[in-house]
C-alpha cells in the first residue's frame, strides 16, 4: 500500500502522513450505490432533515466520477433539505484541516432560485445561508446573493451574517469543479481546481465546536416542483487529531 502525504501548506511539515489514524481523522464519501433515502444515502448513512426534506437523486457514474448523488429541495420558498452526519463526527478542529469536494450544479435550478452548501457545521437542521446564525466552514453558492461559489467561515457567536468569505468564481453547470479549503495558522485558503483564489481570515472561525458534516439544498423562491439543485461525487475531509 502506498503512503500518501498531505502537503506542507496544510500540515506545516513536509511529508506528514494523513493515513495514520492516531494523527488524522479522515472521512471520504464517493456517493456510489443506489441508495438515496435517509439513513442509507451514499456510503456513510447520511441523515435527512429540513422543511419538506427530499431524498437524493441517484445517477450512474460518468467519466471522472465513481458515483453521483443529486441533492434536492422541495417546491415552496424556504423549503430545504439538510443531509448530515449529525452524531457530531468531527471533533474540535485545528490548523492542518483540509476539505475537498467535487460538485456540479444543475442548470435548471437557477430558473427557480436556490442555495447549495457543503462543509462542516454546528447545527444539524439549519441551512447555512447568509442570515443563518450558526457555525459553518465550507462552500456555498446562494442565488439570493449571486451565482458564484464562496468559501465561507461562519460564526454563530457573532449572530446572523457573521461570516468571512472568499469568492471562488462562477458556478459551472457543465463541468465538475473541485474545491478545497485548507485551514492554516493564519487563515483559511480557498482553491478552485487547484488554483488559490484567496484566504479568509480566522475572525469568524469558532474552533471550540464539535462539528459534523453536512450538505444543504435550499429554495430561495418557489420552484413549482421538487428540484435537483446540485450533484456531488466526492467529499474528502482530513482533520488532525492532535495525537502522537
Amino acid at each position: 500500500m502506498s503512503i500518501q502525504v498531505i502537503d506542507s501548506a496544510l500540515s506545516g511539515a513536509t511529508g506528514a502522513r494523513y493515513d495514520d489514524p492516531l494523527k488524522y481523522f479522515r472521512l471520504t464519501e464517493r456517493f456510489y450505490g443506489g441508495n438515496n433515502a435517509t439513513g442509507t444515502a451514499g456510503q456513510l448513512d447520511w441523515y435527512r432533515l429540513g422543511t419538506n426534506p427530499q431524498n437524493m437523486n441517484v445517477a450512474h457514474a460518468v467519466a471522472g466520477a465513481f458515483g453521483i448523488k443529486g441533492i434536492r429541495a422541495h417546491t415552496a420558498t424556504d423549503d430545504f433539505t439538510v443531509w448530515t452526519q449529525y452524531y457530531r463526527n468531527v471533533g474540535p478542529i485545528r490548523p492542518g484541516l483540509s476539505l475537498t469536494i467535487r460538485v456540479r450544479p444543475q442548470a435548471g435550478a437557477f430558473s427557480n432560485d436556490a442555495m447549495f452548501a457543503f462543509g462542516i457545521q454546528e447545527a444539524n437542521d439549519i441551512a447555512p445561508r447568509v442570515a443563518a446564525t450558526m457555525d459553518f466552514l465550507g462552500f456555498r453558492y446562494d442565488t439570493g446573493v449571486d451565482t458564484n461559489w464562496h468559501l465561507v467561515v461562519k460564526d454563530q457567536a457573532g449572530g446572523a451574517g457573521a461570516e468571512s468569505t472568499v469568492n471562488l468564481g462562477a458556478i459551472d453547470t457543465t463541468n465538475w469543479t473541485t474545491f478545497r479549503l485548507a485551514y492554516t495558522a493564519t487563515g483559511v485558503d480557498g482553491y478552485a481546481n487547484g488554483v488559490l483564489k484567496g484566504t479568509a481570515p480566522l475572525t469568524n472561525l469558532d474552533t471550540s465546536r464539535t462539528w459534523h458534516t453536512g450538505m444543504s439544498a435550499y429554495n430561495v423562491s418557489a420552484s413549482g416542483a421538487s428540484q435537483r439543485i446540485c450533484d456531488a461525487t466526492l467529499y474528502d475531509l482530513i482533520v488532525p487529531t492532535g495525537g502522537w
